[in-house]
């Protein structure tokens, strides 16, 4: 709701809102032991993650935090470049053919990264979400469903996330896939 408002503020005043600083943590994520540690493990499960969340936890691999077994050489004096994974917000881009592409994250409700991309609204939600399909006219196929079906057909996911009663599950969620 406050994603909206300020999305309409934004249009309505002329402005370049700040989403990012709108939804991220003010110290960064940096300083968040219990959300590494979380998204440390899900980057275990699988390489290809689809969510439904803005932010870009997902985007970069957490590394392991290394324990040292020698002498002279503690854990924080080592550095381990984490691994960043190809961040796709396009609906052009949701194919089934990339979700066998390695180290990736779909954002299906849109990126801090690319602001225009994000469901913010209910409009923004049916617009995504037209079931339209059942057409030969490709012009009219709904990708995001048609990735979706593939994605469930094809691959084994675990969802993580909001419970599927709850209206809130369009706006939060992540999508472990496996084999």
């Amino acid at each position: 709701m406050k994603l909206s408002i300020a999305r309409a503020v934004e249009a309505e005043h002329g402005l370049k809102i700040n989403y990012d600083g709108l939804i991220n943590p003010i110290n960064g994520y940096q300083n968040n032991d219990v959300g590494q540690r979380v998204y440390r493990s899900l980057g275990k499960l699988s390489r290809t993650f689809v969510t439904t969340n803005y932010d870009a936890w997902l985007d970069m691999e957490i590394p392991d935090v290394p324990l040292s077994v020698s002498e002279g050489q503690s854990a924080q004096d080592r550095t381990f470049a984490p691994r960043v994974r190809r961040r796709i917000v396009q609906v052009e881009e949701f194919t089934p053919a990339n979700l066998n592409q390695p180290d990736c994250v779909f954002h299906l409700h849109g990126s801090l990264s690319d602001p225009s991309s994000m469901v913010m609204t209910t409009r923004d939600y049916i617009r995504r979400y037209a079931n339209d399909r059942g057409t030969d006219d490709p012009i009219r196929e709904n990708r995001t469903l048609t990735f979706l079906e593939a994605l469930f057909r094809n691959k084994t996911v675990l969802f993580v996330g909001y419970g599927l009663e709850d209206l809130e599950m369009s706006y939060g969620g992540i999508w472990v896939m496996t084999v």
